[in-house]
């Protein structure tokens, strides 16, 4: 009978962890910031001191920077992917949230 590997845990403190930030305001669609952020874990014993270990990527929209019914075109601008989540998620003129539960949250 084989025996299992005994699993290990290794404990990371928040001071471990560091987050860089960027952002990007588009100057072709200033209603639209690009924000991408990398999540590093600290190696202390490791030759790079560091790796990369999550990232994130969002898109912020100004909707107030959106003239009126033109929501959908601001987002088929940027690229096909926005244009089909705005149809989904959102109305056509002031880009308002479609859905009952985030309702409460559109301001």
């Amino acid at each position: 009978m084989q025996s299992s590997p005994t699993p290990t845990c290794t404990t990371i403190s928040y001071n471990d962890i560091h987050v860089s930030v960027e952002h990007s305001i588009s100057e072709e669609q200033p209603c639209i910031t690009e924000v991408w952020a990398d999540i590093m874990l600290d190696l202390r014993s490791a030759p790079t001191n560091s790796i990369k270990i999550g990232s994130i990527t969002a898109l912020l929209i100004d909707r107030q920077k959106i003239r009126y019914n033109c929501f959908m075109g601001e987002m088929d601008e940027h690229s096909q992917e926005l244009q089909y989540l705005g149809c989904l998620l959102f109305e056509p003129k002031y880009g308002r949230i479609r859905l009952e539960s985030l309702a409460e949250y559109d301001t």
